[in-house]
Protein backbone atom coordinates (compact mmCIF):
# COMPACT_ATOMS: atom_id res chain seq x y z
CA UNK A 1 0.00 0.00 0.00
CA UNK A 2 2.81 2.35 1.15
CA UNK A 3 4.49 1.41 -2.62
CA UNK A 4 1.61 1.95 -4.20
CA UNK A 5 1.05 5.64 -2.56
CA UNK A 6 4.61 6.74 -3.14
CA UNK A 7 4.05 6.35 -7.29
CA UNK A 8 1.03 8.86 -6.84
CA UNK A 9 2.86 11.64 -4.66
CA UNK A 10 5.65 11.02 -7.63
CA UNK A 11 3.45 11.16 -10.54
CA UNK A 12 1.41 13.89 -9.05
CA UNK A 13 5.13 15.99 -8.43
CA UNK A 14 6.20 14.98 -11.60
CA UNK A 15 3.27 16.28 -13.44
CA UNK A 16 3.41 19.88 -11.66
CA UNK A 17 6.58 20.80 -12.49
CA UNK A 18 5.63 19.79 -16.24
CA UNK A 19 4.64 22.76 -18.13
CA UNK A 20 1.37 22.88 -19.96
CA UNK A 21 1.39 22.73 -23.77
CA UNK A 22 -2.42 23.45 -23.56
CA UNK A 23 -1.82 26.54 -21.35
CA UNK A 24 0.95 27.79 -23.68
CA UNK A 25 -0.80 27.47 -26.87
CA UNK A 26 -4.33 27.53 -25.67
CA UNK A 27 -6.29 30.42 -27.64
CA UNK A 28 -8.74 33.17 -25.46
CA UNK A 29 -11.80 32.04 -24.67
CA UNK A 30 -11.15 28.16 -24.72
CA UNK A 31 -12.34 25.88 -22.39
CA UNK A 32 -9.67 24.40 -19.77
CA UNK A 33 -8.57 21.21 -20.36
CA UNK A 34 -9.66 21.71 -24.36
CA UNK A 35 -6.36 21.38 -26.52
CA UNK A 36 -6.38 24.30 -29.05
CA UNK A 37 -3.13 25.48 -30.65
CA UNK A 38 -2.29 29.30 -32.19
CA UNK A 39 -2.48 29.18 -35.64
CA UNK A 40 0.79 29.82 -37.42
CA UNK A 41 0.82 33.92 -38.69
CA UNK A 42 0.33 34.63 -41.74
CA UNK A 43 3.11 35.32 -44.49
CA UNK A 44 4.20 38.74 -45.06
CA UNK A 45 5.33 38.43 -48.31
CA UNK A 46 2.38 37.01 -50.07
CA UNK A 47 0.20 39.64 -48.21
CA UNK A 48 2.56 42.44 -49.76
CA UNK A 49 2.33 40.63 -53.07
CA UNK A 50 -1.00 39.98 -53.07
CA UNK A 51 -1.63 43.93 -52.32
CA UNK A 52 0.95 44.68 -55.17
CA UNK A 53 -0.88 42.67 -57.60
CA UNK A 54 -4.34 44.11 -56.35
CA UNK A 55 -3.36 47.88 -56.84
CA UNK A 56 -2.07 46.90 -60.86
CA UNK A 57 -5.66 45.87 -61.13
CA UNK A 58 -7.63 49.23 -60.05
CA UNK A 59 -11.01 49.43 -59.52
CA UNK A 60 -11.96 52.69 -60.89
CA UNK A 61 -10.25 55.66 -62.62
CA UNK A 62 -9.26 57.71 -58.99
CA UNK A 63 -7.45 54.40 -57.81
CA UNK A 64 -5.45 54.25 -61.01
CA UNK A 65 -4.19 57.76 -60.50
CA UNK A 66 -3.27 57.35 -57.23
CA UNK A 67 -1.30 53.96 -58.17
CA UNK A 68 0.54 55.40 -61.36
CA UNK A 69 1.18 58.81 -59.45
CA UNK A 70 2.66 56.72 -56.49
CA UNK A 71 4.82 54.61 -59.15
CA UNK A 72 6.07 57.27 -61.02
CA UNK A 73 7.11 58.53 -58.07
CA UNK A 74 9.40 55.38 -56.55
CA UNK A 75 10.90 55.24 -60.20
CA UNK A 76 12.18 58.48 -60.16
CA UNK A 77 13.88 58.29 -57.20
CA UNK A 78 15.19 54.76 -57.36
CA UNK A 79 16.31 56.08 -60.78
CA UNK A 80 18.36 59.24 -59.78
CA UNK A 81 19.99 57.25 -57.24
CA UNK A 82 21.10 55.23 -60.54
CA UNK A 83 22.32 58.73 -61.85
CA UNK A 84 25.11 58.75 -59.09
CA UNK A 85 25.79 55.61 -58.82
CA UNK A 86 25.91 53.27 -61.88
CA UNK A 87 28.78 52.18 -62.52
CA UNK A 88 28.49 51.39 -66.22
CA UNK A 89 28.04 54.53 -68.39
CA UNK A 90 24.90 53.17 -70.46
CA UNK A 91 23.29 52.15 -67.32
CA UNK A 92 23.93 55.65 -65.63
CA UNK A 93 22.66 56.61 -69.66
CA UNK A 94 19.50 54.90 -68.90
CA UNK A 95 18.80 56.25 -65.37
CA UNK A 96 19.13 59.84 -67.09
CA UNK A 97 16.29 58.84 -69.53
CA UNK A 98 14.00 57.82 -66.64
CA UNK A 99 14.47 60.52 -64.86
CA UNK A 100 13.59 63.00 -67.43
CA UNK A 101 11.07 60.67 -68.88
CA UNK A 102 9.55 59.73 -65.60
CA UNK A 103 9.52 63.12 -64.42
CA UNK A 104 7.49 64.20 -67.68
CA UNK A 105 4.80 61.83 -66.98
CA UNK A 106 4.65 62.77 -63.12
CA UNK A 107 4.08 66.70 -64.17
CA UNK A 108 1.80 65.54 -66.55
CA UNK A 109 -0.46 63.41 -64.17
CA UNK A 110 -0.16 66.01 -61.18
CA UNK A 111 -3.16 68.21 -63.01
CA UNK A 112 -5.07 65.30 -63.66
CA UNK A 113 -4.90 64.31 -60.15
CA UNK A 114 -5.85 67.96 -58.85
CA UNK A 115 -8.89 67.46 -61.38
CA UNK A 116 -10.50 64.15 -60.10
CA UNK A 117 -9.52 65.20 -56.65
CA UNK A 118 -6.94 62.48 -56.07
CA UNK A 119 -4.50 63.16 -53.09
CA UNK A 120 -1.63 60.85 -53.85
CA UNK A 121 1.20 60.02 -51.12
CA UNK A 122 3.86 62.76 -51.43
CA UNK A 123 6.55 60.17 -50.28
CA UNK A 124 7.16 56.69 -51.63
CA UNK A 125 5.73 54.25 -50.05
CA UNK A 126 7.56 51.18 -47.19
CA UNK A 127 8.61 48.84 -50.02
CA UNK A 128 9.86 51.19 -52.11
CA UNK A 129 12.20 52.74 -49.69
CA UNK A 130 13.61 49.26 -48.84
CA UNK A 131 14.51 48.63 -52.71
CA UNK A 132 16.48 52.29 -52.05
CA UNK A 133 17.52 51.53 -49.07
CA UNK A 134 18.67 47.85 -50.40
CA UNK A 135 20.22 49.96 -53.73
CA UNK A 136 21.90 52.45 -51.51
CA UNK A 137 24.37 49.89 -50.09
CA UNK A 138 25.53 48.22 -52.93
CA UNK A 139 28.73 49.89 -55.83
CA UNK A 140 29.71 48.69 -58.90
CA UNK A 141 28.88 45.73 -60.99
CA UNK A 142 25.84 44.92 -57.83
CA UNK A 143 24.60 47.84 -58.18
CA UNK A 144 24.29 47.65 -62.00
CA UNK A 145 22.69 45.00 -62.32
CA UNK A 146 20.48 45.10 -59.08
CA UNK A 147 19.38 47.93 -60.37
CA UNK A 148 18.30 47.13 -64.00
CA UNK A 149 16.67 44.11 -62.52
CA UNK A 150 14.58 46.44 -60.11
CA UNK A 151 13.70 48.80 -63.28
CA UNK A 152 12.47 45.74 -65.25
CA UNK A 153 10.27 44.30 -62.45
CA UNK A 154 8.75 47.86 -61.96
CA UNK A 155 8.14 48.19 -65.98
CA UNK A 156 6.50 45.39 -66.02
CA UNK A 157 4.01 46.74 -63.18
CA UNK A 158 4.12 50.17 -64.41
CA UNK A 159 2.98 48.49 -68.44
CA UNK A 160 0.19 46.07 -66.20
CA UNK A 161 -1.24 49.23 -65.05
CA UNK A 162 -1.49 51.74 -67.60
CA UNK A 163 -3.20 48.59 -69.59
CA UNK A 164 -5.26 48.11 -67.09
CA UNK A 165 -6.10 51.61 -66.71
CA UNK A 166 -7.76 51.55 -69.97
CA UNK A 167 -10.38 49.65 -68.50
CA UNK A 168 -11.48 52.25 -65.94
CA UNK A 169 -10.51 55.12 -67.54
CA UNK A 170 -12.99 57.46 -68.55
CA UNK A 171 -12.13 61.17 -68.64
CA UNK A 172 -10.58 61.85 -71.84
CA UNK A 173 -7.61 63.77 -69.95
CA UNK A 174 -6.21 59.82 -68.16
CA UNK A 175 -6.89 58.19 -71.65
CA UNK A 176 -4.77 60.72 -73.27
CA UNK A 177 -2.30 60.31 -70.27
CA UNK A 178 -2.58 56.32 -70.85
CA UNK A 179 -1.74 56.38 -74.60
CA UNK A 180 1.19 59.00 -74.29
CA UNK A 181 2.89 57.21 -71.50
CA UNK A 182 2.48 53.60 -72.34
CA UNK A 183 4.86 52.83 -75.38
CA UNK A 184 7.28 55.36 -73.71
CA UNK A 185 7.28 52.76 -70.83
CA UNK A 186 7.66 49.91 -73.45
CA UNK A 187 10.26 51.58 -75.25
CA UNK A 188 12.37 51.70 -71.28
CA UNK A 189 11.49 48.08 -70.70
CA UNK A 190 13.01 47.22 -74.27
CA UNK A 191 16.09 49.57 -73.46
CA UNK A 192 16.16 47.65 -69.46
CA UNK A 193 15.90 44.18 -70.98
CA UNK A 194 18.96 44.76 -73.55
CA UNK A 195 21.26 45.98 -70.84
CA UNK A 196 19.88 43.43 -68.37
CA UNK A 197 20.13 40.69 -70.93
CA UNK A 198 24.02 40.34 -70.17
CA UNK A 199 25.46 38.47 -67.09
CA UNK A 200 24.48 39.32 -63.41
CA UNK A 201 26.64 39.67 -60.92
CA UNK A 202 26.54 35.96 -59.72
CA UNK A 203 27.74 35.09 -63.34
CA UNK A 204 24.28 33.32 -64.26
CA UNK A 205 22.07 34.28 -67.31
CA UNK A 206 19.80 37.22 -66.38
CA UNK A 207 16.19 36.71 -67.26
CA UNK A 208 14.75 38.03 -70.42
CA UNK A 209 12.16 40.87 -70.45
CA UNK A 210 8.73 39.66 -70.58
CA UNK A 211 7.31 42.90 -72.23
CA UNK A 212 8.79 44.24 -75.40
CA UNK A 213 8.27 47.26 -76.78
CA UNK A 214 5.43 47.35 -79.74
Amino acid sequence: MKAILQVCITTFATCALVPSATAENAVPGSRPGETVTKPAGPSNTKDHADRDDAAMNPANEMEFVKTAAKKGMAEVKIAQLAVEKAEDPKVKELAQMLVKDHTAANAALKPICETLGAKPADHADAKAQQKYDELSAMNGKEFDQSFLATMHKCHDKTIMLLEAGKKVAKSDEVIAYINTTLPVIKGHAEKIGELHGGVRSDGDPAPKPSVKAE
